[in-house]
């Protein structure tokens, strides 16, 4: 994923995972829109800050998944500031 997002951006299934490997952040008025059944893993103390529209549309069945990239890892934190989540 880019580092800024300046623009409506679309995570899509298909191109599932997706990786964050430093922070990222959403511009004001920016549209993130996450399908269903997607993956985004985060690298070790990546976060992502958003301070636009975060729309996360899971399911029970195909939920979204924001996990650490390593499976002993961790990763800071999703920060929304004055934002649309």
């Amino acid at each position: 994923m880019p580092n800024i997002i300046h623009t409506d951006l679309t995570l899509i299934k298909e191109n599932s995972p997706y990786r964050v490997n430093e922070d990222v952040k959403i511009e004001e008025s920016v549209i993130i829109n996450i399908e269903p059944g997607v993956t985004i893993l985060m690298a070790k103390n990546t976060e992502i800050l958003c301070h636009g529209s975060f729309n996360a549309m899971g399911s029970e069945f195909e939920p979204i998944n924001i996990i650490p990239l390593e499976s002993d890892g961790y990763f800071n934190s999703l920060y929304f500031l004055n934002s649309e989540a």
